[in-house]
């Protein structure tokens, strides 16, 4: 079981970098900083500061100043309408509040501090609890605000903290160990890959490392074509139009490459196969017969990422991915399911990749009936009970559109 003090420590701290970059960057909104295994992260919207890994210091840094001045943590327990008075300038607050069904809302903020944040708690009686040299401020990412690729990508920052600078220590020097079976140094060493500047987050791939890419390729597609998976290519650049009918451009269209031409037309690199699968769908009429109509695809796609966030081969502006878009009836779901578990099972194993499955149920917000929901949701657990893989449930976390299964497992740093 996790010591309770190194969680409320892991806790506290979140809201001690919260309120260090609001104090080194105003402009910011904060959003959300739980605790993770080994540390914690909190995701906040720079809105247009920008920021690296350079400024991680800087940060901490102001952490040690705040945690040196021995603050109390003082909790209040506030109304619906007090909390969006506070909050009102934090869009991301406001949201969480509408969906606390709670007529009291817990707040907390450190004595002596500007910083209030929405929290249920719990965390330590003051920052004199945290030895100054037990944590550190590891790395950035990027994250979608609830984790959909629909919302606006936060830049998440992470740290790391113990109870005792030995263990930090100890940790950090596992880590570095850890650091020479990172993709990247072996992708270097093995002439795999490189990068360029003139192309951040998009890989050159030489000779040997496209070998390798032509052959995992190979491999897919005839896997794919035994199963009656009809593979497609479709336009890498596509006019707005199409992303204002998917309702993409609307919550997406920050994170692409966007081309206004001389002839007054704007288009866009595809960063996703889902809308061009649309038109491969209706172009042409389709039967019940037609069913399950299987169309997979490796197309390349790109995003833009930004730039604090890139990551090697792990966040990155231009990728290829293992695709597909199933057209089904509800009496396909459970075989179709089994089927891509068993897909899952042979690509996984044949890189000797252990998981696990997440299955995510329908949320507060949702299209469709309920009784359609819970007809999927029990379809989808008898799936997962057939695959003999370890599953948990989710309550909440599946997509506006229907219940999902998510495919999680560890690399070798220990992430999931």
């Amino acid at each position: 079981m996790q010591n309770i003090n190194i969680e409320k420590i892991r806790h506290s701290l979140a809201h001690i970098l919260a309120e260090s970059v609001i104090d080194l960057y105003p402009e910011v909104e904060v959003a959300i900083g739980p605790v993770v295994e080994n540390g914690f992260y909190y995701d906040i919207d720079f809105k247009n500061e920008n920021i690296s890994v350079e400024d991680l210091q800087k940060i901490e840094t102001k952490m040690v100043e705040i945690i040196q001045k021995k603050r109390k943590f003082i909790k209040k327990r506030i109304s619906q309408g007090e909390a969006k008075k506070i909050f009102s300038k934090n869009r991301y607050k406001l949201e969480l509040i509408k969906e606390i069904e709670e007529k009291k809302l817990t707040i907390y903020r450190s004595e002596g501090g500007n910083f209030i944040d929405l929290c249920k708690g719990p965390h330590i009686a003051d920052t004199d609890e945290i030895d100054v040299k037990s944590f550190k401020l590891t790395k950035l990412a990027g994250a979608y605000w609830r984790g959909s690729e629909n919302n606006k990508m936060l830049t998440r920052i992470y740290g790391v903290a113990f109870e005792t600078p030995d263990e930090l220590k100890i940790y950090l020097e596992n880590q570095e160990k850890l650091s020479g079976l990172d993709h990247k140094t072996i992708g270097q060493q093995m002439d795999l890959f490189f990068f360029d500047p003139t192309a951040p987050g998009m890989a050159y791939w030489t000779d040997k490392g496209l070998k390798i890419i032509n052959q995992l390729i190979e491999y897919w597609r005839n896997t794919h074509e035994a199963l009656g998976y009809k593979e497609y290519r479709t336009p890498l650049i596509n006019k707005k139009e199409l992303y204002v009918k998917s309702g993409h451009w609307d919550h997406y269209n920050q994170h692409m490459f966007i081309a206004n031409t001389k002839e007054k037309e704007i288009y866009g690199l595809k960063p996703m196969n889902c809308p061009n699968a649309m038109i491969v769908y209706k172009h042409k009429i389709r039967s019940y017969k037609d069913l399950p109509l299987k169309i997979s695809d490796t197309d390349t796609l790109h995003r833009l990422e930004k730039s604090g966030t890139l990551n090697g081969l792990l966040r990155v502006r231009e990728f290829s991915q293992d695709d597909a878009h199933i057209f089904i009836s509800c009496d396909n779901i459970e075989s179709q399911y089994l089927e891509l578990i068993g897909l899952v099972e042979k690509f996984y194993k044949l890189f000797d990749i252990d998981y696990s499955f997440r299955l995510g149920t329908r949320p507060d917000k949702f299209i469709g009936n309920k009784e359609d929901w819970k007809k999927s949701e029990n379809i989808l657990v008898k799936v997962l009970k057939k695959s003999g893989k370890n599953y948990d449930i989710l309550v909440g976390d599946g997509a506006f559109y229907g219940p999902k299964i998510d495919i999680l497992m560890n690399d070798n740093y220990g992430r999931s």
